[in-house]
């Protein structure tokens, strides 16, 4: 039996078809590790923008604490008192800024957890602090956050000798030669990783 061209043109052949489906069975096996592939590398970037985004916030909040001014101001007896607030949980002291939210000059900073917006915040007002009506306050969020734990490391004065403490006394003599600042990032199972840093006014 003779075929003609018309006839052998006219459909494919079953090697054809053959090679045509194991072609589209390989892509087919292909595809998920594909995804799984490019699932991976954007979890690894976010990731990567995660960790960023971190040292971006502590490397602010290392330069605005190491920074901070052992200024003395009058009480609320009228006595002079360190203006420095060293709780826990938050942190507050005097810093310069060459170019803040106020422009230069000395700014009163806040470090601290809003618990209603999930952050780890810098609230930034100018110093000195007076009561009254419009009273400016930069807040800058730097990350997600559910805890700060604080730190000091200094002459405790019911010792007399350095060591770590909970707290820092506003009648203290100066500033403490060390903090250290351990933040609990929103959503992570990881415990922090306390981060210390020394401030150059330190006594």
């Amino acid at each position: 039996m003779r075929f003609n061209d018309q006839d052998r043109n006219g459909g494919f052949t079953l090697i054809e078809a053959l090679v045509v489906l194991t072609i589209s069975a390989l892509a087919m096996a292909l595809v998920p590790a594909a995804m799984s592939l490019g699932q991976r590398a954007l979890l690894a970037t976010a990731a990567l923008e995660k960790t960023t985004a971190d040292r971006r916030a502590m490397t602010v909040v290392a330069d605005r604490i190491s920074a901070a001014q052992s200024i003395f101001a009058a009480g609320a007896d009228g006595l002079a008192a360190l203006a420095f607030e060293g709780r826990p949980d938050r942190i507050g002291f005097v810093s310069e800024f060459a170019a803040g939210p106020f422009g230069g000059g000395l700014n009163w900073i806040v470090l601290h957890v809003d618990a209603e917006q999930s952050s780890l915040v810098l609230d930034v007002t100018p110093y000195p602090v007076r009561n009254g009506p419009a009273i400016p306050t930069s807040r800058s969020l730097l990350l997600p956050a559910t805890d700060l734990a604080v730190r000091y490391y200094g002459i405790d004065p019911r010792t007399g000798t350095a060591a770590w403490q909970p707290e820092w006394n506003r009648n203290a003599t100066g500033l403490p030669k060390l903090i250290e600042i351990s933040v609990t990032r929103k959503g992570s199972a990881q415990a922090p990783q306390p981060a210390t840093i020394a401030l150059h006014l330190a006594p």
